[in-house]
C-alpha cells in the first residue's frame, strides 16, 4: 500500500421508491467527491436508483459531454430536468427576494 497515496472505500448512496430524491443527488456527489470517481458518472447515477419510474425519468434525460464528466454539472442538469421552473416557483423566489422598505407602507 501506497502511503502517500488514500483511497476511499465507500458505498455509493441508493435511491428507493418514496426516499427524498434531492437528498440521494446530495449523497451522490458527496460520494463521487470522496471517493474520487471521474468517469461514467450519469450510468453510476441511473445505476444506484432503485425506482424505475425515477430511473426511466434520469435515464431519458439529455446530457452533454460536460455534464456527463463533472458532477455538479450532472446534478445541476438532472434537477434542471425534474424540477423545471414553473411560475409559481418564479413568483416565490421573487417574492422572497422583495423587502418593504422601513419607511415604505403598503
Amino acid at each position: 500500500r501506497d502511503k502517500g497515496v488514500y483511497t476511499m472505500n465507500c458505498k455509493a448512496p441508493k435511491y428507493r421508491k418514496n426516499d427524498d430524491f434531492c437528498t440521494f443527488l446530495q449523497r451522490f456527489e458527496q460520494w463521487v467527491l470522496l471517493c474520487g470517481v471521474k468517469d461514467n458518472l450519469d450510468l453510476r447515477l441511473s445505476g444506484q436508483i432503485e425506482d424505475d419510474a425515477k430511473f426511466k425519468k434520469v435515464k431519458n434525460i439529455r446530457l452533454s459531454s460536460d455534464e456527463r464528466g463533472d458532477v455538479k454539472m450532472l446534478i445541476s442538469a438532472v434537477k434542471r430536468e425534474l424540477y423545471p421552473a414553473t411560475d409559481a416557483r418564479i413568483m416565490r423566489t421573487t417574492f422572497h427576494k422583495m423587502k418593504q422598505e422601513v419607511l415604505e407602507s403598503v
